[in-house]
């Protein structure tokens, strides 16, 4: 098939895990835009979805397996969709995949990354060909052996499906990661610079589903960020399972050629080491930054740390995987080093490198944890302090080694270490963060303020995210901005930040130098109270000051309105904004005004109110900043009202139209995870096979059944639903044949 042929064609792709993961979907991305396909919003207007899955924990597969079982009701309205499953749990579920989900026409893991395109376009080709021709035609493109086979026959004797599915699960690891060119619009990018994995801890799977480690040829990765520099990339960040294990790779041509028993064998002398290639890479011009994920304790040590300090391009941040506090349970995990091991190199980074953050991944609840191995845990962290940690609560994952070990760890036991050591890390963080206050720190502009238009985002080389007043030529831009508080995990920037809003007197250098706030008096206490955050002194100073003011009423109404509204109080707030539209219709907050109004309507749940008044803010300020929001808040306004094509509309509208903000990613999350249908729920059970039974049964019967998982206070919940409608009318007869047959029914939303 020629790529006129194909340049109608569109594909979805939902990506789901780690930063490997993103980069990989990239990849594909790049692969199928040289083959003409473009990017669709939604798996309902592509002729190819795709999801790059993640197998690093059950909750990752759990999400994928919801998100693709739910495409069967569209399979069947379209059936030459063309659904793919790639990725880490591609590689390790295999045909029990297809056996669970028999509307997936292939299945491809990552060493096999780079055949989509012509996968995609051999089941295109043979979309029309019976099933035996299909076979045959796709046998060429898999590999010949016992693997392959075993899982094609599985999967044809378990279902009467017309099509074969293709398994693309041969590779154990890539042949090599290739130099693909596409990267998302922004100024930071990934890049890969090696696979795969050589440690093979007990409790990880990535070993299985991406192979043993393969590092790219220098060359090839410097080229690539040669080539970001030039587009207008500022920032790279390196990718790899173990990335400072890094070293050049070679393959034998039996590897290229599929082969199982390819060794592999270093480039030459003069084949660079992690730190080599940091030192190249930190030469490059017009690349800032330099960042780079994961690292594993036993490959960092002083050489790595003094890197950090000497290259200038390379931020303060590092992350250090630790997983456990207790030597028993790192010897189980097959870490390679002791509690006390990764204290001491904590100790030695923090002697070359005083200002990096240090962030990190914990489990609880691994097999035989105690309670004296999480308290060595705890008390790890508490002496360390991370800037950081994810932690995680410990699933099988087989084939990992302990997988074969007895999950004994009681499942409320887990859910109680795990808040635990959320709440810790909750107040190491705050203390680490609060030490920016008062402070100057580097700040590379990333994007605009996702909830408000005046302000940019950007990460500070700790790689925090700081939020300043600015404009979009900033972006990309590095900035000194002074920091005066913090909002949630998110610095603020103080004097800065204040100077374009409120004027340069607002903060003096007291106050940039110290969080505490002054005494609230006249304008300059009423703006102060909006900022912090305290909405009942704002409002309240706002009153007292409105009659006395001779200048910028608007502002002071805009605060008081907005300040009411954060408050609960919408009538009044609607009064402030009322009088600021009626007496300063020029002024610059007299659009916010408006939108203010709308708000305080879809605050208080009348819906079709709010969807008046933010169509007066579209019809009044056509080329206001905050278009997006509106259309956004309409869409919201639509869907609780049960309007969903109306929602749908809208949603579409701000991704067209808004595709660079903040508003467009939220609807496009709204497109593909929320409920925009009428569904009958006919049974909520606690056990999972239970609701399994019940859904194949109605499948039997022709319905359209679906289960979703839940979880609320530690319990898992497995709801069956049956349908998606448009209208009400149609989900109460479904809900009426559904009754006839003696199930319960309820009509959602």
């Amino acid at each position: 098939m020629n790529n006129k042929e194909m340049q109608q064609k569109k594909v979805f792709l939902r990506t789901f895990g780690c930063q490997m993961n993103s980069r990989d979907s990239e990849e594909i991305t790049g692969m199928l835009f040289e083959k003409g396909y473009s990017l669709s919003d939604s798996p309902e207007d592509a002729d190819v979805v795709l999801f790059n899955t993640c197998s690093v924990r059950k909750h990752a597969e759990d999400r994928a397996i919801g998100n693709i079982g739910a495409l069967q009701r569209l399979k069947k309205k379209k059936p030459r969709l063309i659904i793919g499953v790639v990725g880490c749990m591609a590689k390790a579920r295999k045909g029990e995949l297809i056996k669970k989900l028999p509307h997936i026409d292939f299945i491809c893991a990552p060493a096999n990354m780079y055949e989509i395109p012509e996968i995609i376009e051999r089941l295109i080709r043979n979309g029309k060909q019976p099933n035996d021709e299909i076979a045959s035609s796709v046998a060429p493109l898999l590999p010949r052996n016992d693997n392959y086979r075993s899982a094609a026959t599985d999967y044809v004797s378990a279902t009467t499906s017309k099509r074969q599915t293709i398994l693309a699960i041969d590779k154990e690891n890539r042949p090599e990661i290739k130099n693909v060119a596409y990267h998302k619009k922004g100024i930071s990018a990934l890049v890969t610079i090696m696979e795969g994995c050589d440690n093979f801890c007990s409790y990880c799977i990535v070993p299985y589903v991406r192979g043993r480690e393969v590092g790219r040829p220098s060359e090839s990765i410097i080229d690539e960020i040669r080539a970001l520099a030039d587009q207008g990339y500022k920032e790279v960040t390196l990718l790899g399972q173990n990335v400072n294990s890094y070293k050049e790779t070679a393959y034998s041509v039996e590897r290229i050629a599929y082969s199982l028993s390819a060794v592999r064998c270093p480039l030459s002398a003069k084949s660079r080491n992690f730190i080599n290639l940091l030192e190249a890479i930190n030469k490059i011009n017009g690349i800032e930054r330099i960042r780079f994920l994961t690292s594993h304790p036993k490959d960092a040590g002083e050489d790595l740390f003094k890197a950090m300090r000497d290259l200038d391009k390379v931020c303060e941040h590092l992350h250090l995987p630790l997983q456990s506090g207790s030597d028993r349970l790192l010897k189980s995990m097959n870490r390679g080093y002791t509690a006390s091991d990764y204290a001491r190199k904590a100790e030695l980074l923090r002697k070359y490198v005083p200002e990096c953050a240090m962030t990190t991944d914990i489990i609880v609840g691994y097999p035989g944890e105690t309670e004296e191995d999480f308290n060595a845990t705890k008390k790890l962290m508490e002496e360390i302090e991370f800037n950081f940690a994810f932690i995680f609560k410990y699933s099988p994952r087989p084939p990992a080694r302990a997988s074969e070990l007895k999950d004994d760890v009681q499942k409320k036991d887990k859910e109680e270490r795990n808040r635990i050591l959320l709440e810790l890390q909750e107040s190491i963080s705050f203390k680490k963060e609060k030490e920016f206050i008062g402070k100057e720190t580097e700040v590379l502009i990333e994007n605009t303020c996702r909830k408000e238009e005046r302000k940019v985002m950007g990460r500070n080389r700790q790689n925090l995210k700081v939020a300043l007043v600015g404009k979009n030529d900033l972006i990309g831009k590095l900035k000194t901005v002074k920091i005066n508080s913090i909002f949630g995990h998110t610095l603020v920037g103080g004097l800065t930040a204040l100077m374009v809003l409120f004027g340069p007197a607002f903060f003096n250098e007291a106050d940039a130098r110290t969080p505490e706030p002054r005494p609230f008096q006249g304008k300059s206490g009423t703006e102060e109270c909006f900022v912090l955050g305290d909405y009942e002194n704002a409002a309240r100073e706002a009153a007292k000051t409105l009659p006395l003011a001779s200048a910028e009423k608007g502002k002071l109404y805009y605060i008081s309105g907005t300040s009411l509204n954060k408050l609960g109080r919408y009538e009044p707030a609607r009064e402030n904004f009322k009088s600021l539209i009626e007496n300063y219709p020029k002024s610059e907050y007299a659009p916010l005004a408006q939108l203010g109004i709308a708000d305080s309507y879809y605050l208080n749940e009348d819906y079709r109110a709010a969807a008046e008044e933010y169509e007066k803010y579209i019809t009044g300020y056509p080329k206001s900043e905050a278009a997006a929001t509106a259309y956004f808040r309409l869409g919201k306004c639509a869907q609780k009202e049960g309007r969903w094509q109306s929602a749908r509309n809208y949603y579409q509208k701000v991704k067209t139209e808004y595709p660079l903000s903040f508003e467009a990613q939220m609807a496009s999350e709204t497109l593909s995870e929320e409920i925009l249908y009428f569904t009958v729920q006919v049974g909520s059970f606690g056990k999972k096979s239970n609701a399994l039974k019940l859904c194949d049964e109605l499948v039997k019967k022709g319905y359209d059944a679906s289960i979703l998982k839940t979880q609320s206070d530690g319990q898992e919940t497995y709801r069956v639903r049956v349908g998606r409608s448009d209208a009400r009318a149609e989900a109460e007869e479904l809900a009426k044949r559904l009754q006839a047959e003696g199930l319960p029914v309820k009509i959602l939303p």
